[in-house]
């Protein structure tokens, strides 16, 4: 036990360093080289110009020279300097001239101004929520200071980057999109990322203005992307991970974010060829309207109110042709499926208002003290403390602005969508999955069974590809034939085809009527049974890595942590071992006297 105490002491000292971090705030100075740097980086953001300032800085102590940093944002860069406030958000290129240079492991960071935000988490719950369901970057906070002004609290994003890249998918080289149109706020926007098709040629005004590449090349892929989705639909898992798409749509939609592709506006979005896979992947991106936020300015604008945000239907693009990455794939009746399912889930495991309001709560505890000490941008936000009265309560400022709360969007917004038609519907019932042969070796069969009622489809989804997006279908039966036990007993059954040594099977059921569809587990294909044919016959100095917790539900408060598990017949001494990433300085040596007993587990 003391040794597995130490193990966790220093792990919990790892992860404590952690630059995103929700519950620790850190400080970043930012001394310019060029006194004159605010009219530079305002003139070059009017020239939509992305050129780097110098500039040295301190953080958290320690002194990094000749780092990029430059103004950034669109609405809240703009609505800043109407404010004529020194806070604009921020981004930050730590080895832009030496190569390798960081902080804690990250090269690059955007600093958000939280503008739109008397709560100082709506970006940061957006990001966090969206992330238990699909890959999403990290977020955390920092106080700032410029040429020794203090500006007071920023909201750390984590840049979208080749490091991003590798970090989820395990591949960076695969082409790369920003989908963002080419305008700065204020101008006419007259081309969206929309993915409608405007012919083959990748210099068409629409395409050069909705998209910004990010790879070396890649237009055709995207051309390629667009068509199958508009003209070939039966083809389109061969091009985009189909239900990473789902998840997207599903997660933006509950909270919900009506700046994205099925809100008000089609923007913020990244899409990354896996060059491993070569499927398309969605990655969300600019969470500060989440909850609904200020949007609901607009929507009184246009005769709306406030309910508009808790009714917005999520179906309400299904036949719209301008936004065919939705309403292609809701033709699909298995995708409107699986879409309405992953909503179901969401619905069901985080969004209520207990969950959400302690995530807020929590988050606000540690930064309270930092969001107080100076103003926020928006100048009717510093008459009253609006800190946590706009976490339970809608706002309207004295200048008219109208802020929708957390909690109050969540409890209409939940209720709205528990009795739309469409996620009523009622699916299939998944009591268990169960698999009798849990360590095969080579050419043993493997039964899953599973007990469904109110099923007329059930598959087992299966893949023996390391990476998401590659699973196959074959059946499920109730019959008395395959190994279910008696015909008609809601027993299904099928044999994985899989028999060879060192194969890694993962593995979910699907179930589905002709109302609804149900998996298990429900968060698939993020998650998934697996196991590996011959595991009794690994060699005798293997160590597994059997489980990984990063990034879990606060109310388990289990922190980040890794398994290893010796599977042999013999101790193996542990002694420092190294566990690290791809970059060298992440490393965790294990301490001396370190011994994983035959079977035990750390």
């Amino acid at each position: 036990m003391k040794i597995l105490f130490n193990v966790l002491i220093f792990l919990e000292i790892i992860f404590s360093q952690n630059l995103f971090d929700l519950y620790n705030v850190h400080n970043l100075d930012i001394e310019f080289y060029n006194p004159n740097y605010d009219q530079i980086l305002k003139n070059r953001w009017e020239d939509d110009d992305k050129t780097y300032e110098l500039a040295t800085i301190v953080f958290n102590g320690d002194t990094l020279d000749s780092v990029g940093v430059r103004y950034k944002g669109n609405s809240t860069y703009y609505f800043t300097a109407v404010f004529e406030s020194p806070k604009f958000p921020l981004n930050i290129d730590l080895d832009l001239i030496y190569n390798d240079q960081d902080i804690l492991g990250y090269n690059k960071v955007k600093l958000s101004n939280s503008i739109f935000d008397p709560t100082f988490v709506k970006e940061n719950l957006g990001y966090l929520t969206q992330s238990y369901y699909l890959p999403t970057p990290e977020t955390g906070y920092m106080t700032i200071s410029i040429n020794g002004e203090e500006l007071g609290l920023y909201t750390s994003v984590e840049s979208i980057n080749k490091s991003f890249l590798t970090k989820h998918f395990g591949n960076s080289d695969g082409t790369f999109f920003k989908c963002e149109p080419q305008f700065q706020f204020g101008e006419v926007y007259d081309a969206d990322p929309n993915l409608v098709w405007y012919g083959e040629d990748s210099l068409d005004y629409e395409y050069q203005m909705g998209y910004e590449l990010k790879s070396e090349s890649g237009w055709n892929d995207l051309l390629d992307l667009i068509y199958t989705l508009n003209f070939n639909i039966d083809n389109i898992e061969n091009v985009l991970n189909v239900d990473r798409a789902l998840w997207f749509f599903a997660s933006s939609m509950v909270m919900p974010d009506l700046d994205n592709y099925t809100g008000m506006y089609i923007h913020n979005y990244y899409l990354y060829k896996n060059s491993e896979t070569n499927l398309f992947e969605v990655i969300p991106w600019d969470k500060d309207q989440t909850f609904g936020n200020v949007m609901v300015n607009t929507l009184i604008q246009w005769g709306g109110n406030v309910s508009w945000v808790y009714d917005w239907d999520p179906f309400l693009y299904e036949n719209e042709e301008l936004r065919p990455l939705f309403s292609k794939l809701m033709e699909v009746p298995i995708y409107k499926q699986l879409y309405t399912a992953h909503l179901r889930t969401i619905l069901d495991e985080i969004y209520n208002a207990e969950y959400i309001q302690n995530l807020a709560y929590g988050i606000q505890d540690s930064i309270e003290t930092y969001s107080m000490i100076y103003p926020n941008v928006w100048p009717w936000l510093n008459i009253d403390s609006y800190f946590q009265y706009n976490v339970d309560n809608y706002l309207v400022t004295g200048d008219g602005t109208n802020f929708c709360g957390i909690i109050p969007t969540v409890i209409n917004r939940r209720d709205y969508l528990y009795n739309h038609p469409e996620i009523m519907k009622i699916p299939p019932v998944i009591e268990y999955v169960f698999q009798e042969n849990i360590n095969p070796n080579v050419g043993e069969t493997v039964i899953i069974q599973s007990e469904i009622s109110n099923a007329e489809s059930v598959e087992l989804m299966i893949t023996t590809n390391q990476f998401s997006g590659q699973f196959f279908s074959i059946p499920m039966f109730d019959d008395g034939n395959h190994n279910d036990g008696e015909a008609d007993d809601n027993i299904y059954a099928a044999e994985i085809p899989f028999q060879d040594s060192g194969v890694q099977v993962r593995y979910y059921v699907r179930a589905s009527n002709s109302d609804a569809v149900i998996l298990e587990p429900e968060t698939a294909e993020r998650d998934f049974y697996y196991y590996l044919i011959g595991n009794s016959s690994l060699p005798d100095s293997t160590v597994v890595i059997n489980e990984i917790n990063y990034n879990s539900l606060d109310n388990y408060d289990s922190g980040d942590w890794v398994e290893l598990h010796n599977p042999t017949e013999n101790d193996i001494d542990l002694s420092n071992w190294i566990f690290k990433d791809e970059d060298d300085s992440h490393a965790f040596i294990i301490p001396e006297n370190t011994i994983l007993d035959q079977g035990q587990y750390i």
